[in-house]
């Protein structure tokens, strides 16, 4: 049942008279209403929990790879001067090794291997007619055969071991002996 009732109330030598409306059962929320208001609360909750720790995981994993890939870079310059002034020969093929007590779960190999140079009077036979200009073609091909001479191929990999899962990162660089002599028959 709904009650009427009347407040009258004075304020500054004016009387004022509001009227409204009383109803018994609207008192407050009901037990339903509560419960559905905190299941959405939970639910939203859970999910801003959710994206938060996904965040915190991205965070953490780009840390991860900026500093694999600064540890890449100085690996690179390490072989660079090591192997700097040396001729092939003397070069170490494979190499290996982890970072130390620093970061245990990251270890690290290195493999030089030959350069596949392509073949420029391939490339260039593509774009003319009947064979022509041999003399440009004689000094592309003797070119390529230098370059699988004097150019080797060093590829530097950091393997990093996660949850039973290893991630590889890798970089390549070329080793150039300058020194090599160009075959001219």
């Amino acid at each position: 049942m709904a009650y009427l009732r009347q407040i009258n109330s004075v304020a500054t030598r004016q009387s004022c008279s509001f009227t409204y409306n009383i109803d018994m059962k609207s008192n407050g929320f009901t037990l339903m209403e509560v419960m559905i208001a905190l299941a959405i609360l939970s639910g939203s909750l859970l999910v801003l929990n959710n994206s938060s720790s996904s965040s915190v995981r991205s965070i953490i994993k780009a840390k991860k790879v900026e500093q694999i890939a600064r540890l890449l870079e100085s690996k690179v310059v390490e072989m660079e001067l090591l192997n700097k002034n040396k001729n092939f020969e003397e070069i170490s093929t494979a190499e290996a090794g982890d970072f130390g007590s620093t970061h245990p779960e990251l270890r690290w190999d290195m493999q030089v291997s030959e350069f596949p140079a392509p073949n420029l009077a391939a490339v260039a036979l593509q774009g003319s007619e009947n064979g022509e200009n041999e003399m440009l073609l004689t000094i592309l091909s003797k070119f390529s055969e230098h370059l699988e001479t004097a150019v080797r191929e060093m590829k530097i990999t950091v393997y990093w071991t996660v949850d039973e899962r290893t991630l590889e990162y890798s970089v390549t660089t070329l080793l150039v002996d300058y020194d090599a002599k160009i075959a001219l028959q």
